[in-house]
């Protein structure tokens, strides 16, 4: 076993683990998960759970979610319980799934190497909370109304805040700098991500903003997923929705996902040279625009 390996049995064993939530992406990268008894003996850990066809329809069985240990973090909220991400394997010869979004972002990281090229990604998300949100649905017509509300409000007397530029305000305007402490505290602490910056984000009410600094490609796209699972997962908690719909209502400003990205070879940037922009930035851009409805 290598160190991760260790680190993973260390981890199950000095916190008194009781439960793995082996959580995996389905092709369109929405994340599942199932949890197991952390008693399940290091053969399966290693080699990886049955999934169910379901999951994967178009894909032959058996598939095998494996553990990858370097993913590992103990969930706070959760009594007894660690997280580990995985990755699916085929059942006959093994071999990693195509159909794996994980698998996707490890072939880039290795068409880079190939390259001699080290790529970077820091994310920044903002996002939506809203104290409370329900749907309901007219009994006569075919249509569905949302109501939501928040503290943060132009309505409410907890908010005093008139204008509707949100950036940087602090409190008592900023009435979710706790929830954001508390979520940068859980990435930093037990999902080992790195946290740039939060605020309160451009709109004046219910937006939040969070950036993770640089990480490699892979690691950063898993940042960008647990940091989803870790804001809606504590919103529930407290009773509050978290939600990364990028228009949740027509009369907020749009959420979305910037991401700052670094190559270098031979531990120089490429983008730049001089002082002047090179032509890998304009390839790179263009390469960009011309993927542009497969990445959208």
């Amino acid at each position: 076993m290598d160190k991760y390996d260790d680190e993973l049995v260390d981890a199950i064993n000095t916190n008194n683990i009781k439960w793995i939530d082996l959580q995996f992406f389905t092709p369109d990268c929405r994340m599942r998960r199932c949890t197991v008894s952390a008693t399940s003996n290091s053969v399966e850990l290693r080699d990886g759970f049955t999934l169910s066809q379901d999951m994967l329809p178009t894909v032959i069985p058996p598939l095998y979610i494996v553990p990858d240990p370097e993913t590992y973090a103990i969930i706070p909220w959760a009594n007894n319980t660690l997280r580990v991400l995985c990755k699916i394997e085929n059942g006959e010869d093994r071999g990693r799934c195509l159909k794996d979004p994980r698998y996707i972002i490890e072939r880039l990281v290795m068409n880079y190497k190939s390259l001699g090229l080290k790529a970077q990604v820091s994310p920044a998300i903002s996002f939506y909370i809203f104290d409370t949100f329900s749907i309901s649905k007219a009994s006569d017509v075919l249509s569905l109304s949302a109501i939501a509300d928040s503290r943060e409000n132009a309505n409410t007397p907890n908010t005093m805040w008139e204008s509707r530029e949100g950036h940087y305000i602090t409190s008592p305007e900023d009435q979710f700098y706790p929830f954001r402490a508390q979520l940068s505290d859980i990435l930093e602490g037990q999902f080992r991500y790195g946290v740039e910056e939060h605020r309160h984000g451009d709109d004046a009410y219910r937006k939040q903003y969070l950036r993770l600094k640089f990480l490699d490609v892979k690691n950063s796209a898993d940042g960008i997923e647990s940091l989803k699972f870790v804001a809606k997962s504590i919103a529930a908690m407290n009773g509050n929705l978290a939600t990364f719909m990028p228009l949740p209502f027509s009369q907020l400003t749009p959420g979305k996902q910037s991401i700052m990205i670094r190559i270098e070879k031979n531990m120089l940037p490429i983008f730049s040279e001089d002082g002047r922009e090179t032509d890998a930035l304009f390839y790179f851009i263009g390469g960009i625009i011309e993927h542009a409805q497969a990445l959208a």
